[in-house]
């Protein structure tokens, strides 16, 4: 059973209107998956506006930069979708400041090598959202799509799971943090490693 709740924070989600880069900061997007996620989001009731280099095939490190400092940097974009993981992320990250990242206050999308990113945005104390990409508007179960909808409104989804006898009653808290785990091992030791928290933001 699945329920959603709002987030507790002061952190800004998205809004119906509100403008949201999209950007490739790893791998190169086909068109289609490009196309695909800047239509999928005009039908959430967002504004997708391209990056530069997003599909560009003769794209640099340097250029994958420069798109992720702009989606970052201007205050009119309230969050950054990615379409696609792939390859290149620590290399980005290796030369990006955390400090823009918590400057910026504002979530970034994506799953397999965007792990990294996710990592990050946790070690400067921001929500991230472990999503699909581009398959999020054609490839996934309609009650996935949904859940994702939600969630970059700020709608948390909470579990009711069926117990079993090994059970044992108690509470926790701490950072839950979606990724790819054999992903997670190109951050340990590096200034974006999430992993070496050693309490909650």
């Amino acid at each position: 059973e699945i329920g959603y709740t709002d987030f507790q924070n002061a952190f800004r989600f998205l809004e119906e209107g509100d403008k949201v880069a999209v950007i490739s900061p790893s791998a190169l997007p086909s068109q289609k998956q490009f196309e695909t996620t800047m239509e999928g989001l005009r039908e959430w009731g967002y504004i997708p506006i391209e990056g530069k280099y997003v599909c560009c095939e003769g794209r640099t490190l340097d250029n994958c930069i420069e798109d992720l400092l702009w989606a970052l940097e201007d205050p009119e974009i309230k969050a950054v979708f990615c379409v696609r993981g792939g390859y290149a992320s620590t290399e980005v990250m290796d030369r990006l400041p955390l400090s823009v990242i918590e400057l910026a206050e504002k979530p970034i999308i994506g799953y397999s090598d965007i792990t990294v990113y996710l990592s990050a945005w946790t070690q400067a104390g921001l929500p991230s959202i472990h999503a699909s990409m581009a398959s999020a508007f054609k490839d996934i179960p309609e009650e996935c799509r949904e859940a994702e909808k939600r969630v970059l409104r700020g709608e948390i989804p909470s579990y009711i799971c069926q117990g079993s006898e090994f059970d044992l009653e108690g509470t926790a808290e701490g950072i839950l943090v979606g990724g790819n785990l054999s992903t997670f091992s190109s951050v340990l030791n590096t200034a974006y490693d999430c992993t070496s928290m050693e309490e909650p933001f």
